[in-house]
């Protein structure tokens, strides 16, 4: 009888871990299910995501242009060139601005969105 009991024992025992055992590989199947949709939204969002772009060039530059006696610097002309070009009545925003300095007629000639060439501030 003995024998019976623990051979009855031991097989409750192995029931039981292997219910056990199921319901965790259920678990860990529903969890997988869960987390895989995620993992794949993640990957789709990284796909979609831009590129990170690379500032071209992190140094800083100032200009000056010293000539019989003037010192002219790129910021000053520029602001003075802003500055007539709001004064000619002018509400586009300025996209390109090229800038000619002659020094020796104390003028710098300016084109401003691809208009201009005549268009100059006296230094």
């Amino acid at each position: 009888m003995a024998t019976t009991k623990k051979t009855a024992a031991k097989e409750t025992v192995k029931k039981t871990a292997v219910k056990a055992a199921e319901k965790e590989t259920k678990t860990t199947a529903a969890a997988a299910e869960v987390k895989a949709p995620e993992a794949v939204k993640e990957i789709e969002a990284a796909k979609k995501a831009p590129a990170v772009k690379k500032p071209s060039c992190a140094m800083k530059v100032s200009l000056n242009i010293q000539y019989a006696g003037g010192n002219y610097s790129d910021k000053d002309i520029i602001d003075a060139i802003k500055a007539a070009y709001k004064e000619e009545g002018n509400e586009e925003p300025i996209k390109t601005l090229e800038v000619y300095v002659q020094p020796e007629n104390g003028v710098a000639y300016y084109v401003i969105n691809g208009v201009g060439g005549d268009k100059k501030i006296v230094l």
